[in-house]
């Protein structure tokens, strides 16, 4: 491991000493804890592909042609 520093507001370090004393764990650990929480989260989102990114990628039928009508196929899609 690294050694850094950060700088929080003081009342952020009251209640992290404070959650520290009472589970009996360093501040280090859940700082350590909130930042792997944190990249894991990252990683999930960026792996998933959004609606948004695919519309419009092919070619459909024109009466149907979602990349010139997305509002009306959102809106009837997903008020169900």
């Amino acid at each position: 491991m690294k050694r850094t520093t950060i700088y929080l507001e003081e009342f952020k370090i009251n209640k992290l000493q404070d959650y520290s004393f009472k589970n009996k764990v360093s501040v280090s650990e859940i700082i350590r804890k909130a930042i792997d929480n944190f990249l894991e989260q990252k990683e999930q989102t960026t792996d998933r592909i959004e609606y948004k990114d695919i519309i419009g990628i092919a070619e459909g039928p024109e009466e149907n042609n979602v990349s010139e009508k997305v509002e009306e196929f959102l809106k009837e899609k997903f008020s169900k």
